[in-house]
């Protein structure tokens, strides 16, 4: 993954299945630490991602609770995944990741 792909248009459904009301912007930057930055609506959820393999494992928060993700990196550069959010009563969270 590269800091170039700065911009992607994310779709998903929440822990419980529900779809989410539509796309949303999802910004990543490269962070002085070497991990990816991530900026989910403007900036309304934060996150960090570090790529394993054609993995990328992610740490953020939402909703006032930590939320866990990991997403495969596709050969087209589109990434797709599950995430959990603490407390949360489904598993069913999922998102996909294209480049706008």
């Amino acid at each position: 993954m590269q800091a170039s792909w700065a911009t992607m248009s994310v779709t998903g459904t929440e822990s419980d299945g529900k779809p989410y009301d539509g796309p949303g912007p999802l910004a990543i930057t490269m962070d002085k630490s070497g991990a990816l930055e991530l900026k989910w609506d403007g900036g309304k959820y934060v996150g960090i991602g570090q790529v394993i393999g054609n993995q990328l494992a992610i740490g953020s928060y939402a909703e006032g609770r930590v939320v866990i993700g990991i997403m495969d990196i596709k050969p087209d550069g589109s990434l797709e995944g599950k995430w959990w959010r603490r407390t949360d009563p489904g598993t069913k969270g999922t998102e996909i990741w294209k480049k706008k």
